[in-house]
């Protein structure tokens, strides 16, 4: 039993101090491109890093969409909460990858960021943790499930 539990240590840990392989390194540039385009407001570049079986977790109101509608359910959710909350600008970044793990054409990914969101003229900070499942189709990799947990927005 102990030498089972090695091994999957190993597995686990591997390749988190050295260098990203190749798959690992597309995981993390597909995901990237999902902030990068977030953050400049390509709804359409954002949807392609979206998988159709999508499950989204993020911390405003239902808290959970699944598919076949996931991202377009969380879409307006987030649009009506951008609107009640008069959100003029909102930024996110990835600052630390903590787990990076590839196994064939499925990832589990794990990286610490924050948010800078303007509601009603007050910068405020989000710190959090982002989770993703990624599949890796013809296309390349997208996310089957985004989870976020952050702390509560608080100006900064």
């Amino acid at each position: 039993m102990r030498q089972v539990f090695l091994v999957c240590f190993c597995l686990c840990v591997a390749n988190t101090t050295g260098a990203q392989t190749p798959a690992q390194a597309q995981v993390a540039k597909a995901i990237q491109a999902g902030f990068d385009a977030m953050n400049r407001g390509d709804a359409n570049a954002f949807t392609n890093v979206y998988d159709r079986s999508a499950i989204i977790v993020d911390d405003t109101p239902p808290y959970v969409w699944s598919a076949p509608n996931a991202l377009k359910g969380w879409q307006a959710s987030d649009a009506k909460w951008v609107k009640e909350n008069r959100v003029s600008s909102v930024n996110c970044s990835l600052r630390k990858t903590v787990r990076n793990e590839v196994v064939g054409d499925r990832a589990y990914f794990i990286g610490n960021g924050s948010c800078t969101v303007v509601m009603k003229g007050v910068r405020n900070l989000q710190d959090g943790t982002w989770t993703f499942v990624m599949v890796k189709r013809p296309q390349g990799w997208r996310a089957a499930m985004v989870a976020f947990a952050g702390t509560t927005l608080a100006p900064r």
